[in-house]
């Protein structure tokens, strides 16, 4: 009994990164409710990201709050710049998916599937940019084609992050009551986790 519970042990570990998440997460609606949600999800997403990035790789982390909110503050105005460039992009690919689901024509069908396939495409592009924000420095300018090479060079790494949205959004029907408490921190990390490998990876098959 003592060994599982050993501060260096496995079970030790699960419990404090659980904690680290559910602490990350609570910073993440903190952050987007004190910047009235509008002013506040974009930079707080970013600081998530870049939390995640710090334990995956093992940097030191005197006070998770602290770096959080120091990450906050200092993308506050870039981050929301770039946030509002993705609303856009976004509630028009939403509009142009939910305009093909109205067709009546015979073809239909082909235009449905290139529009989800243009929402899931963006939705991977957005997940690899934050990671890359976080690991690389790069402006929000350059990390567009960053993310567009990672992708089409991972497709196995681009393939698990799919599998990882999807087992998401089941997590949220079953056990809804842990999505705003821990599983989003929990995606984001796993989806850090996976697109940091694609980028190392891409990075050392290239230098």
């Amino acid at each position: 009994m003592g060994g599982i519970f050993h501060p260096n042990g496995l079970a030790m570990k699960c419990m404090n990164w659980l904690a680290d998440m559910c602490q990350i997460q609570l910073l993440w609606i903190f952050y987007s409710l004190r910047g009235g949600i509008v002013l506040g999800l974009f930079p707080a997403t970013r600081a998530m990201f870049y939390m995640h990035r710090q334990l995956i790789m093992k940097n030191e982390v005197a006070s998770l709050s602290q770096q959080f909110k120091m990450e906050y503050r200092q993308h506050f105005k870039r981050a929301n710049q770039m946030g509002y460039v993705i609303s856009g992009i976004g509630a028009f690919l939403m509009l142009y998916l939910r305009s093909t689901l109205l067709l009546k024509i015979d073809f239909a069908f082909y235009f449905i599937a290139l529009a989800y396939a243009l929402v899931v495409f963006f939705i991977l592009l957005n997940l690899y940019m934050l990671v890359m924000l976080s690991h690389l420095k790069l402006d929000e300018k350059e990390v567009w084609r960053q993310a567009l090479f990672v992708i089409f060079l991972s497709p196995g790494h681009t393939l698990l992050i799919l599998l990882v949205l999807f087992a998401f959004f089941f997590m949220v029907r079953v056990i809804p009551v842990l999505t705003p408490v821990l599983l989003i921190a929990v995606l984001s990390y796993v989806v850090s986790y996976v697109a940091l490998k694609a980028i190392n990876k891409v990075i050392c098959h290239y230098q």
